[in-house]
């Protein structure tokens, strides 16, 4: 059983841990713009995992654990409503959280209500869902053996 089979099972999600595995979804990974104060950073990968990224411009410290803890709380419920059939991404995906533009009245997310954040986070994960099959049905290049010629 892999990894991420067995955390799902026992609840848990699997997470990105280290520094190094944040900075590789920002920089090879490629990006989903969810919404004005969210984006998806990722990595197609072997198995699924996920991170969270909330800088203190996105508010006080109560609205980033409430926004972290919204979030484990849908991605617990997307990975329990899919059965094995269907398709977890294989990727690391980075949920990168952002204060909003200075157009907005509040910049913080402090008056962010939980149907709002369910509806923007499954508009992107169907996003995400669309250009993870994009990028695998696209022909991977192939690489070039250079051949020393024969004498």
């Amino acid at each position: 059983m892999k990894k991420s089979q067995a955390a799902r099972r026992s609840g848990r999600l699997p997470t990105l841990k280290r520094r190094s595995e944040f900075l590789r979804t920002l920089r090879r990974g490629f990006r989903v713009p969810a919404t004005e104060w969210l984006v998806l950073h990722v990595v197609p990968a072997p198995d699924f995992r996920c991170g969270w990224t909330l800088p203190r411009a996105v508010g006080s410290a109560v609205v980033r654990n409430r926004l972290k803890r919204w979030l484990r709380e849908w991605l617990r419920s997307q990975l329990a409503a899919m059965s094995v059939s269907d398709a977890v991404p294989a990727a690391e995906i980075n949920f990168r959280f952002q204060e909003r533009p200075k157009s907005a009245k509040r910049r913080d997310l402090g008056d962010l209500k939980r149907a709002e954040f369910d509806r923007q986070l499954e508009r992107a994960w169907a996003d995400l869902s669309r250009r993870l099959k994009r990028q695998l049905e696209r022909p991977q290049p192939v690489a070039s053996v250079r051949q020393e010629p024969a004498e």
